[in-house]
C-alpha cells in the first residue's frame, strides 16, 4: 500500500512513486517513492492513521502517522523537497491483494483525528475543505500480464501430475527462490494460463474406432450416417486426454 500525491497524469498501469509522476509513501517498508524509493519513517501498523501534506509555496511533501511527523534518516521531515508544481497535483493510494484502506479527503473537518494535532497548526487545510458534492473518485485495476514460461526457466517450472482414477490430471508451478535461512523474501502471487486449442478432427488411438470425423461449425459433433451425440464423450476419449499417442488429437496443452 502507497499513499501520497501524483500529478493528474499519473498513468495507471504503472506503480506509484516508480516514475516522476508520484510522491508517495509505503509504510509496510518504511520507504517514500520517487523515481525508485529510500529509506523513510516507521512501519504502520493496522488502524494507523497516516497523513499526507503538500506545500504548494514552499514546494516540498511531508508525511505523518497518528500526529507524528515522520523523518528520514539524516533527521529532516522533509519527505521531498524542491519539487515541481506543474499542472498540480492530486491525492493517490495504491492497495495490494487483502489490503483495506480509508481515504479521508476531510470533506468533514472534524472527522481528521490528528488535524488539529499536526497540520491545521502548520497552515495546512483539508483537500476537499468546504466540498459539499460528492468528490470525484479514479479507479483502476491492474490485471496479470501473462508471459510464457520457456522450460529452462532459472526460476519457474510447470510440470504435469497425471490423473488417476480419483482425481484429474492437473499442472503444478513450482517457484524456485535462493537466499539464507533467515533472509527476506517477498511472496510472489502467479496465476498460470492455459489456453486449449481443439482441433478440426478428433480421433483416439490407431486400434480404437474412430470417434468423430469432422466438427461442424455449429460446435456439435456428428457421426457420418448417426444423429448428433445426445450424451457427453467418455472421460477416458481422446477429447480429455491430451496425453495419449501422437494421432490422439483433441484439447491441446
Amino acid at each position: 500500500m502507497r499513499v501520497g500525491w501524483a500529478r493528474p497524469s499519473v498513468r495507471a498501469d504503472t506503480e506509484l512513486g516508480a516514475d516522476e509522476l508520484a510522491y508517495v509513501f509505503n509504510g509496510f517498508k518504511a520507504q517514500r517513492w520517487h523515481v525508485g524509493n529510500e529509506p523513510f519513517g516507521r512501519q504502520w501498523q493496522t488502524g494507523d492513521v497516516v497523513g499526507c501534506m503538500i506545500d504548494l509555496t514552499e514546494m516540498n511533501i511531508m508525511f505523518t502517522m497518528n500526529g507524528e511527523m515522520l523523518i528520514s534518516d539524516s533527521g529532516s521531515d522533509m519527505a521531498f523537497k524542491d519539487i515541481e508544481i506543474g499542472e498540480g497535483f492530486i491525492p493517490v493510494c495504491s492497495l495490494g491483494l487483502s489490503q483495506v484502506g480509508r481515504i479521508n479527503l476531510g470533506q468533514n473537518v472534524s472527522s481528521l483525528r490528528f488535524f488539529a494535532i499536526c497540520g491545521l497548526q502548520e497552515g495546512f487545510e483539508p483537500f476537499a475543505i468546504n466540498m459539499k458534492r460528492d468528490i470525484t473518485m479514479w479507479f483502476s485495476k491492474s490485471l496479470p500480464q501473462f508471459i510464457p514460461v520457456p522450460a529452462d526457466h532459472h526460476h519457474i517450472e510447470v510440470s504435469r501430475v497425471d490423473g488417476t482414477v480419483d482425481s484429474a490430471p492437473c499442472l503444478k508451478l513450482t517457484h524456485k527462490t535462493f537466499g539464507s535461512q533467515n533472509a527476506n523474501t517477498d511472496m510472489l502471487f502467479m496465476r498460470l494460463s492455459v489456453p486449449v486449442e481443439f482441433h478440426e478432427t478428433f480421433s483416439s488411438s490407431r486400434q480404437a474406432p474412430r470417434l468423430t470425423r469432422a466438427l461442424p461449425r455449429a460446435g456439435r459433433w456428428t457421426t457420418p450416417s448417426k444423429p448428433p451425440l445426445q450424451t457427453p464423450l467418455p472421460l477416458n476419449s481422446a477429447l480429455f486426454r491430451p496425453s495419449l499417442n501422437s494421432e490422439a488429437r483433441g484439447a491441446g496443452i
